[in-house]
């Protein structure tokens, strides 16, 4: 009898298949495009600063020791982020490295802010190596809000919104890049020349300028991702994937992760000049006088090589892309601020200089807080009688330590005896009262009268939203509550019945 040799082919194509998935790391739709772009694919890893003495003697060079950075606004026509003055610490214990197929490198650090942070942003230190030398610049994080309020992990950096900020090596603005779903829409760049030092100005003459730097140059990029058109340059972040294989590929849209918690993704900011590749250099750094020209009498931008001849790609002379090490609490407080309140209930935001934020240490306690602020506990309330009209007044405990209270006014007209009418509610009045620097209330104008003729009883319901102002661990938000109330009365006398069943929406 024949052996069929069918069962033993479809178990063949089926291991094929399977391992062909296992190994595949994005989408059948992207795999040709993204494997177009192995080519610029970066090495990226996490060292520490004992495995690089040389990049840690050149920080403390710059900061003559501290590891500190100070970054203000001197000039008010380049007010472009929040705060005048921010001293920021360099952390050294996770640097992020990236290394170029010319085996030029970029080392990001992690800048934490000294003192009292209030603002929805991150910073970071990048040295870069640039032929053989070094030089440093300060990147600011500022992401949208819609935008992170659905980051949820780090392969969403690949459709980054917000803005992008950078400084020189003293902490001046240079420029800023508005960011749409990875790429810039807009870029404003201010010429780190004095223009007594611009080799570019022809009005040379040496005459010293106190804002450090030359004019600003803006640009605005066509639609469309990755834009080309109009300016001088432009930003884009991109996410790599490492599977555990070693292999390494771009996460784009589209792509889906093959091998969960197993994979190091790497998430990298780079510059790109429309013109001609240039290095990151000619924005952060006055470029030093040169001896190396081209046909036409201009500077090489990168300099030349040995036989005197520009050298045209910028990987030569380093890394074009730049790790980011993403600050992860704000990623997680706006994953834990979804699940507890919802999207639509707060908001981050800068406080203004009479806004006032209740700081906390930590997550849980801010969720203790919002339980005991539920309870609203009746304290104190007042009966008015004058004539037929009646105000009753309640006092409501929102925080005992702050001191703030709600107080409700109920002003009715009371029937007259042995009627046939009810009593009519005039008004109903809600406002907070005590210290109101943390907090704000507004009560819906709208208030619900229902008649339950059977039970003999006259409900009162209005519902007002609560915002109170918050800071867990230096990112300010609004959080938004709606409390409704309840009161009733009895139909026939008008006296109170039940006191303030109260629920939080």
């Amino acid at each position: 009898m024949k052996k069929s040799k069918q069962p033993l082919f479809i178990l063949f194509l089926l291991i094929l298949l399977i391992n062909w998935s296992c190994s595949k790391e994005i989408t059948s739709d992207s795999i040709s495009t993204i494997n177009a772009k192995e080519k610029g694919i970066p090495k990226s890893e996490i060292i520490s600063s004992n495995q690089i003495p040389g990049i840690i003697d050149f920080i403390e060079q710059e900061t003559n020791g501290s590891l500190e950075f100070q970054i203000e606004n001197t000039d008010s026509n380049y007010r472009n982020h929040e705060e005048d003055l921010v001293i920021s610490s360099v952390l050294t214990d996770q640097i992020k490295q990236v290394t170029n197929g010319q085996g030029k490198s970029s080392y990001t650090f992690e800048l934490i802010q000294e003192g009292d942070k209030s603002g929805i942003y991150f910073m970071n230190l990048i040295v870069k190596e640039y032929a053989d030398e070094l030089y440093l610049f300060i990147m600011k994080y500022v992401p949208d809000e819609d935008w992170l309020k659905g980051y949820k992990t780090s392969h969403d950096f690949a459709s980054f919104s917000g803005m992008i900020y950078y400084y020189d090596s003293e902490g001046r603005y240079l420029g800023k890049g508005t960011m749409i779903n990875g790429s810039s829409i807009s870029t404003e760049h201010r010429n780190p020349c004095p223009p007594q030092d611009d080799p570019s100005n022809p009005d040379n003459d040496g005459t010293d300028v106190p804002s450090g730097g030359g004019g600003t140059t803006e640009s605005e990029m066509p639609s469309g991702e990755n834009s080309t058109g109009g300016g001088l340059y432009w930003i884009v972040v991109t996410v790599y994937h490492t599977i555990p294989s070693g292999e390494t590929f771009e996460f784009g849209a589209g792509s889906v992760c093959q091998h969960p918690g197993e994979c190091i993704v790497t998430v990298v900011v780079e510059f790109i000049y429309q013109e001609q590749d240039r290095s990151m250099r000619d924005l952060v750094d006055c470029p030093p006088p040169t001896d190396c020209f081209d046909v036409n009498g201009d500077p090489c931008a990168n300099g030349c090589d040995e036989e005197g001849n520009c050298i045209e790609d910028v990987s030569e002379v380093e890394s074009t892309q730049t790790g980011i090490l993403i600050d992860n609490d704000l990623q997680r407080l706006a994953n834990q601020l979804n699940e507890l309140v919802g999207e639509d209930s707060y908001e981050f935001f800068i406080p203004s200089s009479d806004e006032e934020t209740i700081n906390f240490d930590s997550f849980e306690d801010f969720e203790n807080y919002l339980d005991e602020l539920n309870e609203f506990q009746l304290i104190e309330e007042e009966f008015i009688e004058d004539g037929q009209l009646r105000t009753d007044n309640y006092r409501f405990e929102i925080d005992p330590v702050l001191n703030t209270d709600l107080f409700v006014s109920i002003f009715t007209e009371q029937a007259e005896p042995n009627s046939d009418e009810c009593m009519e509610v005039l008004n109903v009045v809600s406002t907070l009262i005590g210290n109101t620097m943390y907090m704000s209330w507004s009560q819906y104008e709208d208030y619900d009268i229902i008649h339950l003729l059977e039970d003999d009883i006259f409900r009162i319901e209005f519902q007002g939203v609560l915002t109170i102002g918050v800071n867990i661990d230096g990112f300010p938000f609004k959080t938004s509550h709606v409390y409704s109330f309840r009161i009733d009365y009895s139909y026939s006398t008008g006296e109170l019945l039940v006191g303030w069943p109260m629920s939080v929406d």
